[in-house]
C-alpha cells in the first residue's frame, strides 16, 4: 500500500500516490442479518460492492477487491478517484460502518524556460515552474556573472497542503514541488542558456547575436 497521510476525523482523510493502491478497512466485527445488505459506494451513487447475506459478492469494478473482513483494496488509483468512499449495512435500519475522504495526488514537475535575452555582459531568464494544478514564473538577471532573482523565491502552497517552489542557488534555477506523499525536483544551469551565442527566444521568436553572455 502507498504512504498515506491520515487525518484524525469522523471521516478518515487519506492522501494516495496516483498509481498506487489503498487498503479501506471495516475495522468492526460485522454479522449480517438474513435481511442485511453490506454495500461499498463512490460519492454517495456509485456502487463499487453489494454484498446480501448468505451469497457471494458482486462487484461492480475490476480495479477493486473485496476482502473477507468486508474491507476493500483500490488498485492502480487515478486523479478521478477521489472522492467519499463509504461501507453501510442497510437491513431493519441503515448504519454506516466507516468513511473514507481520498487524494489522489501526483507531482511531476516542469521546468521551463519561456525567453532568455543575452547580451555581452547580462542575460535576462524567465523560467516557469508548473504542475498540473498551477505555476509559477520568475525573472532571473545576470550581470557580470552575478545572477540575482527578482523578488526572491517564490512559492505557494494550495488548499490541500501541496507546496511549489521557484528559486536561485548560485546559477541554478531550481523548481520543487511536494504533497503528502511525494517530492519531486527539476534544475537548469544558468551557464546552459548564457554560455550559448546571445539569443532572444520565445515559442514564436528566435534572434541570433554575436555575443556571449559569459567571457
Amino acid at each position: 500500500m502507498s504512504l498515506t497521510h491520515i487525518l484524525n476525523t469522523a471521516v478518515t482523510r487519506v492522501f494516495v500516490q496516483k498509481g498506487k493502491d489503498v487498503l479501506l478497512e471495516v475495522r468492526e466485527n460485522v454479522v449480517l442479518k438474513e435481511t442485511d445488505i453490506l454495500f461499498w459506494r463512490f460519492n454517495q451513487t456509485s456502487s463499487l460492492v453489494r454484498l446480501i447475506s448468505g451469497r457471494n459478492p458482486e462487484i461492480f469494478k475490476e480495479s477493486i477487491s473485496f476482502l473477507t473482513n468486508y474491507s476493500v483494496k483500490l488498485k492502480n488509483l487515478q486523479t478521478a478517484d477521489s472522492g467519499v468512499y463509504d461501507a453501510r449495512v442497510s437491513g431493519a435500519t441503515e448504519r454506516k460502518l466507516v468513511e473514507y475522504n481520498i487524494a489522489v495526488q501526483m507531482s511531476p514537475v516542469k521546468l521551463n524556460v519561456d525567453s532568455v535575452l543575452s547580451s555581452s555582459d547580462s542575460c535576462i531568464i524567465i523560467a516557469t515552474c508548473s504542475t498540473a494544478e498551477s505555476d509559477l514564473s520568475s525573472t532571473f538577471r545576470c550581470v557580470h556573472k552575478t545572477c540575482n532573482q527578482d523578488g526572491g523565491e517564490q512559492s505557494e502552497t494550495t488548499n490541500s497542503g501541496a507546496s511549489l517552489r521557484i528559486y536561485l542557488s548560485d546559477v541554478l534555477i531550481f523548481c520543487n514541488h511536494s504533497n503528502q506523499v511525494s517530492w519531486t525536483e527539476n534544475m537548469i544551469e544558468i551557464q546552459d542558456f548564457c554560455l550559448q551565442p546571445a539569443v532572444i527566444r520565445t515559442t514564436s521568436l528566435t534572434k541570433l547575436f554575436d555575443y556571449h553572455c559569459f567571457n
